[in-house]
Order: structure tokens, then C-alpha cells, then sequence
């Protein structure tokens, strides 16, 4: 038996109850509660089939831990596994869970539009990460908590006693580094505000730490560019490394540090665009012939998969991703 089968093996399995049940959830939500959106081409779907792949490789390493997150992780791994279409509508369920790749593109996508205005209305804008010394994964809960209170008293000290206000987005990160075992918690922004203001903010937070916890080196000021808002609301958190090696503990380590804590917090007046991902939604397809039936997640066809045994997308794999999750699942 192979070690994939292995897991399978203390995988919850999605059964014919769990279809069932996800069919009654997707049948008696009320139009107030589905969400419709625009019309949707394949390339969408094929995108998102990517996506669901790779989460599910994750997923079946997370829960593996036996964390006390593991009712997210299957969340996640249950996400959007059963599409219902009615004539050419797909309605599908979805986790709303950081650990979930599906959704994590919904969000990053509405963080991208939902702020776009408000930073282009700041005009003038800055580039800033303001990080620390990398720590172990017991400190990591507390250092992230006083992270963020002292990025508020920053903000606060500046507005009592200079008078200043910025205005601008925070970003949380973290990145795991696996041969000391430690964890970088940082933070990107980007924020407007002349170049004094922008030193003053730096040396307010490098003022709340020692020199060995914190250094000005360490930390980076740049004009932003076009495009920057896109390497801001990228993932918190790199949950593979660029040769595809994962580290199941750690992730769960950063995911456990971040419950309950906001990733992406606007400052300076601009209001808060929702991270959530609405439940239920409904999204008109011109790829698939009217009808109704029922459409299943299938890992081994990285597509979902009608009664019928059609496939949705025709979404193909590359080499590269086909690599990426075999290594994942290893």
C-alpha cells in the first residue's frame, strides 16, 4: 500500500451521506443568502481546478497533525467538492478558511478591488516592511500580538504627538526558515505620507525593541510602483517553498499563531473591505451544456466529474504542478 493510500485510508471520507448533505445545504439556502456572479468562462473553472488540487495535496498533510485546527484543514479540504448545476448554473459551497487555496483567491481578489480606490486616492505612496527578530514556534502566538499592538501605538504616537495621520494598508506575514526552525513574522504596508513621515514611523517601531530584536537594516522603505497592492495581498504565508518542500508543522504552528488575528488592517481612515467568502454562490458557466446534474470532485482527475463520468473543465496539469503535489503528498 502506498503512502498516499495510507492517508486516504484515515481520511474523513466525502460518502454518499456527506454529498447528501452538502446537495440539502446547496438546495435550501434562500436567494437572500446565494450569492450570483457574473457569468464565468473555463479558464476560471481551470484555474480554480488548479487551485483545489494543490489545497487538497496540503490538506491531507495538515490533518495528518491532528491539530486542534483540523476542523478547518477538512473544511478546507471539503471545499467546493460538489458543484450542483441547474441549466448552465454552477452553485457550489464554499470554506471560507485561510487554509484553503480556493478561497484564498476569492479573498486576495476582493482585497485587490476593494482597496484599489482607496490607495490610489492617497497618491504619493511608499513600499514599507517593518519586521523583527525570527522566533520559535511557542513565541510566535505573543510576538504577533505585541506586533500588532505596537504597530497601533506607533500609529497613535504619531497622530498625539506630531499631529500626523497616515493612511494606508498592513499586511502580515510569516516565513518559516527550516534549518534554524524559526519563524520571521513581518509586516508589509503601503502607505502614504511624505518621506519624514514615513523615517518617523520607522524609528517609532524600531524604538519599541531593543537592538538585538530589531534593526534598522533589517527594515525597508521604497517608493511603491504600479502594481504594488499585488504583492501586498499575496498569501500570508508561503505554504510551500519554491522546490516544492512542505512543512506540515510549521504551517499549523503560524496557522494556530493567526486565529482570531487580522492579516490585512487599513489604518488612517480607510475603511475595511470584508475578507469573507460568501458561502453558497451561484455562478453562470458558458462552457457546459444546459442540463442538471451533479459534478465530483476528483483528485485523480484533478476536475470534477459528473454522474455521467464527463469531466467539467478538461483542466490539464502541467509537469510542474503534477511534480509539485506528488511532492506534497509524499
Amino acid at each position: 500500500m502506498t503512502k498516499l493510500a495510507e492517508k486516504h485510508k484515515t481520511l474523513k471520507p466525502y460518502n454518499s451521506s456527506t454529498i447528501l448533505d452538502t446537495l440539502v445545504q446547496l438546495r435550501t439556502d434562500t436567494s437572500s443568502q446565494v450569492v450570483i456572479k457574473p457569468k464565468t468562462d473555463i479558464k476560471k473553472y481551470q484555474s480554480r481546478a488548479k487551485a483545489k488540487a494543490v489545497s487538497n495535496a496540503i490538506t491531507f498533510r495538515l490533518v495528518d497533525i491532528k491539530s486542534p485546527l483540523n476542523k478547518y484543514y477538512w473544511r478546507a479540504f471539503h471545499c467546493n467538492n460538489i458543484l450542483e448545476q441547474r441549466g448552465q448554473t454552477l452553485v457550489g459551497s464554499y470554506c471560507n478558511t485561510r487554509h484553503c487555496l480556493v478561497c484564498n483567491r476569492i479573498r486576495t481578489a476582493k482585497a485587490i478591488i476593494g482597496y484599489k480606490k482607496p490607495l490610489e486616492d492617497i497618491g504619493r505612496k511608499c513600499f514599507i516592511t517593518l519586521t523583527r527578530q525570527s522566533v520559535k514556534a511557542d513565541d510566535l502566538n505573543k510576538v504577533i500580538t505585541r506586533m500588532n499592538s505596537n504597530f497601533r501605538n506607533n500609529l497613535k504616537n504619531l497622530k498625539k504627538t506630531y499631529g500626523i495621520t497616515l493612511k494606508g494598508i498592513r499586511k502580515f506575514e510569516c516565513n518559516y526558515n527550516p534549518k534554524e526552525d524559526t519563524f520571521n513574522p513581518h509586516f508589509h504596508l503601503i502607505a502614504g505620507g511624505t518621506a519624514c513621515e514615513i523615517l518617523l514611523l520607522k524609528s517609532l517601531w524600531l524604538n519599541q525593541y531593543t537592538s538585538e530584536v530589531a534593526t534598522a537594516k533589517a527594515q525597508d522603505i521604497r517608493v511603491a510602483k504600479d502594481g504594488s497592492e499585488l504583492e501586498l495581498f499575496k498569501y500570508m504565508t508561503k505554504m510551500i517553498t519554491s522546490n516544492g518542500d512542505m512543512y506540515p508543522k510549521a504551517l499549523d504552528s503560524i496557522f494556530k499563531a493567526i486565529k482570531g488575528k487580522r492579516t490585512v488592517q487599513p489604518f488612517g481612515g480607510i475603511k475595511k473591505v470584508s475578507e469573507d467568502v460568501d458561502g453558497i454562490q451561484k455562478e453562470d458557466v458558458d462552457f457546459i451544456t444546459c442540463g442538471d446534474t451533479v459534478w465530483q470532485w476528483s483528485d485523480m482527475h484533478l476536475d470534477w466529474i459528473s454522474e455521467y463520468g464527463e469531466v467539467l473543465t478538461n483542466y490539464k496539469a502541467d509537469s510542474m504542478t503534477i511534480e509539485l503535489i506528488n511532492k506534497i503528498k509524499q
